[in-house]
């Protein structure tokens, strides 16, 4: 097996993206929310919808949607595949801010994504969401 094929590097590509868009989201959120979790879940939102559009486009797109409602249906299902991700980085996330403080928030961020989130995503795209 090819670890480093075109699909592997776009599914980087399009992760990659969705970490900004969280980053960037955590950060503004966490100055105008004061909890930490709905911060978390708020950003985490954000880059699920960044992570499904950019996947869609470029590393899945030869999965064809025939029809809105196809498109909807593959949301729906990457939503639920994505519930234990979701769940991941929304509890240990706060967890560990609340432990290491506010300042440590982006590399607990980046943590929790190289750790848990991405390798989870990966089998879960490839086995559920977008299979053949």
């Amino acid at each position: 097996m090819k670890i480093f094929n075109k699909k592997f590097i776009l599914f980087c590509i399009s992760g990659g993206s969705g970490y900004v868009g969280n980053a960037i989201s955590l950060y503004i959120l966490s100055l105008y929310i004061h909890s930490e979790i709905i911060v978390w879940i708020l950003a985490t939102l954000v880059a699920l919808c960044i992570v499904f559009t950019l996947n869609t486009l470029l590393t899945f797109s030869h999965v064809q949607h025939n029809s809105i409602r196809d498109l909807y249906k593959r949301f729906t299902v990457f939503l639920g595949s994505s519930t234990g991700a979701f769940i991941i980085q929304s509890t240990t996330g706060p967890l560990l801010v609340h432990f290491l403080g506010n300042n440590y928030r982006q590399y607990i961020l980046a943590g929790v994504i190289v750790c848990f989130v991405a390798p989870y995503n990966w089998y879960m795209y490839n086995r559920v969401v977008w299979k053949k």
